[in-house]
């Protein structure tokens, strides 16, 4: 009998050295994810997604972690890393570096995350994350992400170049006459689609107007397409079939308009793009071949945006940085013709933003610039 409460004994203390060793638990999104999974399911794009690990430390003592990834299944041509303090290279699979978190403490969002950067690919990758104690490794917790990509149902193209679920700047002179804008849309599936179109004025030029024609045209108070419009399985529209008209009406300024694709049958397989009309005076436009504008690092997580530049003057030149409501957000003078500017972005949230270098209130050259964190 003793011999048997012995080994009961025994086995209790063992069962809960075992467990009291367990110090650390995984969050995402405010949901214990501890020795579990994360599905996440994107659409495939040039761009990075970001996914926030928390870590709390349930004991009375700071624990050092460091972060090992196991990548069980990969998409072809995709990328992955996370950062644990820092960020590392993709070919890193286990931290060089631990980061300590105090007694009874949880990690913020910039402390430990993941990027997945499918470079346009489709697929599914299974790659799982052990969090462990540097001073016993026994003390660790997992979790598994799974990542699906898929292509877009639609796309949509501007001389030849992808602007899915991106922008594209049009600068003209005024005039009395329309601008025509054409944007071809492509069907990437193989069935017939029936799609609708909707524009969404973000902001406009006083006394101009725009329309819309999807095979017609129709008036400018018209905000979503009253017909449908089919196109075949893998076709894409040509010049007549959608196109944009803006009429300047001898107006100048700046206008941002949304334009919206989706199939009329399932309003959630959807695409947009935005357009920036800059019109300018006679005879003072700017082409964007005049002017450089490189933004880095594109898509960011962090605090500062790098600009570098080169313009033909700096006359009552400023940098703006605009959000998609066309709302100013950061306005810095521009002194020199040439060089690079830090501009602090830490007030910004995540989201999309345009960036613009603008000469006595009109735009020289946009970009769009993506804030991941």
């Amino acid at each position: 009998m003793k011999i048997i409460r012995f080994v009961f004994l025994l086995v209790l203390w063992f069962t809960t050295a075992t467990l009291s060793a367990q110090n650390l638990k995984l969050f995402h999104e405010d949901v214990e994810v501890s020795n579990g999974e994360i599905n996440i399911a994107e659409l495939t794009s040039d761009g990075e997604v970001k996914v926030i690990i928390n870590i709390q430390n349930t004991s009375s003592d700071a624990i050092d972690i460091k972060v090992k990834k196991n990548v069980r299944e990969d998409i072809e041509g995709a990328e992955n890393t996370f950062c644990l303090g820092s960020c590392f290279d993709p070919s890193v699979t286990e931290s060089p570096v631990s980061h300590t978190i105090g007694a009874g403490e949880t990690t913020d969002s910039d402390d430990f995350y993941i990027l997945f950067l499918p470079h346009g690919n489709v697929g599914h990758a299974m790659i799982m994350y052990s969090i462990f104690n540097v001073a016993d490794p026994e003390d660790n917790v997992t979790v598994t992400v799974n990542f699906t990509f898929t292509a877009l149902s639609l796309s949509l193209f501007h001389n030849d170049e992808d602007v899915s679920n991106g922008e594209f700047s049009v600068s003209e002179e005024t005039t009395e006459d329309q601008i025509k804008v054409v944007i071809n849309i492509r069907n990437n599936t193989d069935g017939d689609i029936d799609i609708k179109v909707k524009k969404n004025v973000r902001q406009d030029i006083e006394g101009a107007e725009n329309t819309f024609c999807l095979g017609s045209c129709f008036d400018p108070s018209v905000i979503e397409s009253p017909v449908t419009y089919t196109i075949g399985a893998g076709e894409t529209t040509d010049a007549d079939d959608f196109y944009v008209l803006f009429l300047p009406h001898g107006n100048v300024g700046e206008a941002l308009i949304v334009y919206d694709v989706f199939n009329a049958n399932n309003p959630e397989d959807r695409v947009n793009v935005t357009v920036h009309f800059t019109i300018t005076p006679t005879g003072i436009g700017l082409t964007e071949n005049d002017v450089v504008l490189n933004l880095y690092p594109n898509p960011a997580s962090g605090n500062s945006l790098t600009v570098e530049y080169s313009l033909p003057n700096v006359d009552n030149t400023e940098l703006v940085i605009y959000n998609m409501l066309g709302e100013r957000l950061i306005v810095q003078p521009v002194l020199q013709p040439t060089g690079i500017l830090g501009v602090d972005i830490s007030k910004l949230t995540k989201g999309i933003y345009i960036v613009s270098f603008e000469q006595s209130g009109l735009s020289l050259v946009t970009r769009k610039y993506i804030i991941s964190r």
